[in-house]
């Protein structure tokens, strides 16, 4: 009798932890995050798992028809309540003020930091712990860890590049940017990398004397006509060295505007 109740005593007296069930209604606030979701648990499990997405979650296709809370950058805390969550993953980057909303409210918010390119396989991992698919996530950043040790394999002399993501007003990509550390990666060296900011605006004069090999236009919209506008836009500056050995490329929006694993699959072309 004594033992017992010494054990009883011991065990109260122990550091204990108290397990978490894997959550089963989460709700994502950004489209990189959705997209995440569904490479990490796959179509059948994120649908059943996914309550709700933010605007423009629209792969995996699967999770498109999810209930929208809004563009990521000024979601409404209003839906995601009425979704019921059990957990709502955000965006360190995009979503600060609904982070403070949202918790003032005592909803289970994990933030997500900012995502780098050369990062990405902790970035997974810690997705795989938050979603309790440690499994899955593990697999996920081994493929990505494979594939940049593939590019560094592969890399050959950096050719300089100039990223336009629009064209009037003229942004680009900086060295903030994921893309600037993924064109690096394969061997082209943006040309505004020393710029902090993620997508700052530069003036036309400013490419000019950069002078890049190439010139790759992004094409968030899919849209052939804007992007040959652009191309015929660039093509009056002959003197440009993009311009003089007709290297004006086109980037889908889709493969390049996420740091996903479609994007892998895009960058082994640009080499």
């Amino acid at each position: 009798m004594r033992a017992a109740l010494s054990f009883l005593v011991l065990q109260t007296l122990l550091p204990f932890s108290v397990a978490v069930a894997a959550p089963s209604r989460v709700v994502t606030l950004s489209p990189l995050i959705s997209e995440w979701v569904g490479e990490v648990l796959g179509c059948e499990s994120a649908v059943r798992v996914v309550a709700g997405v933010s605007e423009y979650s629209d792969f995996p296709e699967c999770l498109a028809g999810k209930p929208s809370v809004g563009p990521y950058h000024h979601v409404s805390i209003e839906k995601i309540v009425s979704l019921r969550p059990d957990l709502v993953l955000a965006s360190e980057e995009y979503n600060r003020e609904a982070i403070a909303r949202l918790k003032s409210l005592g909803i289970r918010v994990e933030v997500l930091p900012k995502e780098r390119f050369l990062a990405m396989p902790a970035w997974i991992e810690r997705l795989g712990e938050l979603l309790d698919a440690v499994p899955q996530a593990k697999r996920q950043s081994d493929l990505w860890s494979k594939r940049l040790k593939e590019f560094a394999a592969d890399k050959k002399r950096n050719r300089t590049v100039f990223i336009e993501v629009q064209h009037d007003p003229l942004i680009t990509v900086g060295g903030g940017s994921f893309l600037d550390e993924a064109f690096d990666a394969v061997g082209l060296q943006n040309v505004f990398r020393d710029h902090r900011e993620g997508y700052p605006r530069v003036s036309r004069e400013s490419v000019l004397k950069a002078d890049p090999e190439e010139i790759h236009i992004l094409d968030l919209r899919g849209r052939e006509r804007e992007f040959e506008e652009s191309r015929k836009s660039w093509g009056r500056f002959p003197a440009l060295r993009a311009v003089r050995q007709s290297r004006i490329l086109r980037l889908r929006g889709e493969d390049f505007a996420r740091c996903t694993p479609r994007l892998l699959r895009a960058l082994k072309g640009l080499g």
